[in-house]
């Protein structure tokens, strides 16, 4: 376990030493730490470690077999998305019109009776 934990601090230092000032340096120095990161940190980690510790994540890496690939803002072919945009007729949208004034009025409190 020592070698592991020396390992890791060996890590530490060259990353904090030779990496580049970009994003995922702090969350992969945060997790040879040994402290946790969010989903987003961790992956923004795994890209900086992945590409050499130089990259901003702005750029494509052209790496699609990597399971986070679907989920990179900047790739260069954009995936087509799954969801069809749903279009409403004029009545459609009347209706719900209408029901969202009926329940905004439902929402109004009537006021109290003056008692005498």
């Amino acid at each position: 376990m020592s070698s592991f934990m020396s390992s890791l601090s060996l890590r530490y230092d060259e990353v904090d030493k030779h990496g580049g000032r970009f994003r995922g340096k702090k969350e992969l120095l945060k997790h040879l730490a040994n402290e946790s990161n969010s989903p987003k940190q961790a992956m923004l980690a795994k890209c900086y470690d992945c590409m050499g510790y130089y990259t901003d994540g702005t750029v494509d890496c052209h790496i699609p077999i990597c399971p986070l690939y679907p989920f990179m803002m900047y790739r260069e072919e954009k995936p087509i998305s799954r969801r069809t945009k749903r279009s409403l007729t004029d009545i459609q949208k009347q209706a719900i019109r209408d029901r969202f004034t009926k329940k905004r009025l439902a929402r109004v409190v009537p006021q109290a009776k003056n008692p005498k």
